[in-house]
């Protein structure tokens, strides 16, 4: 089965399907063997680990290139964080190709302004509907694989009501897009009127810095949220581990304290594929011997 199938497949589920947010191929390996069922690329992922905040600084090329990196590391479906979609509509139709074309399986599109900005921060600007909804039916046209998933992503209720998100979400249906991304709606309680009140598939976040206090999954399933994406936090818990070793180090240097907490450099190896890669190199040394 195609990705684009398995995803599309994941989002028709009554679920919750968990969709963690990873950064390169190392962290989607790991979210693999640990057991989900799909992984997100997440664009404040990429941003910090390539030196900078999210501020709708990264460009196509570079997004697309990580993407390429993460589909090698797994198996599972890719949803790609393509913020405004990196231009107008015909940069939209080449980001959509270009995601395609290394194996993502689905990419959500945000109503922010070009320069826009991680969703969990302050000033927060968005397009008319109008311009949004070209967004979506450009992506929605450029793709070839009618499997591939456009999910629109609103973040209007940093500058507006949820009225308007309601509003907004109907509005991107109606242009094509095969699912809503909720983002960092203000409250429980506009978190169950908007699934409510918004038809089809429905994406919603749990993030350390987000509005509302981290909602069990199966509650969020049970409002009508078939998937739910932790965008920063598996590098958030990376990020402190790094920061803990690395000030072990610089107080102790012994490395003793902190075997329990480092996996072995052929743990490391095996997730990026070692025993696949020694196997495929024998078989050819055999025949040149």
């Amino acid at each position: 089965m195609r990705k684009t199938t398995t995803f599309r497949r994941l989002l028709d589920r009554t679920g919750p399907t968990l969709i963690p947010g990873v950064y390169d191929a190392l962290s989607a390996a790991i979210a693999q063997e640990t057991g989900f069922d799909a992984v997100a690329i997440t664009g404040a992922g990429l941003s910090v680990t390539h030196g900078y905040p999210d501020l709708g600084l990264m460009t196509l090329t570079e997004v697309v290139e990580r993407a390429r990196a993460v589909v090698r590391g797994t198996s599972l479906p890719v949803l790609v964080d393509a913020d405004t979609g990196y231009g107008g509509v015909l940069n939209i139709e080449r980001t959509v190709r270009e995601f395609e074309a290394v194996g993502v399986a689905a990419l959500h599109l945000e109503d922010q302004v070009t320069q826009k900005r991680c969703g969990l921060l302050e000033g927060i600007q968005v397009v008319s509907v109008e311009q949004m909804t070209a967004r979506v039916r450009a992506a929605v046209a450029a793709r070839s694989d009618p499997d591939f998933c456009v999910v629109a992503r609103t973040d209007v209720r940093a500058c507006g009501q949820l009225a308007d998100v309601i509003t907004r979400a109907h509005a991107y249906r109606a242009a094509g897009a095969d699912a809503i991304f909720l983002f960092d709606l203000h409250s429980r309680a506009e978190l169950e009127v908007a699934a409510r009140e918004i038809p089809g598939p429905k994406i919603t976040h749990v993030s350390r810095g987000g509005r509302v206090a981290p909602i069990p999954p199966a509650e969020l399933a049970d409002m009508g949220y078939q998937a739910i994406c932790y965008p920063l936090t598996p590098l958030q818990a990376a990020a402190h581990a790094l920061r803990t070793a690395l000030v072990h180090l610089r107080d102790d240097a012994s490395l003793e304290p902190l075997y329990d907490r480092m996996v072995k450099p052929v743990e490391l190896y095996e997730l990026v594929g070692l025993t696949r890669a020694q196997e495929f190199a024998r078989d050819y040394e055999r025949e040149e011997a």
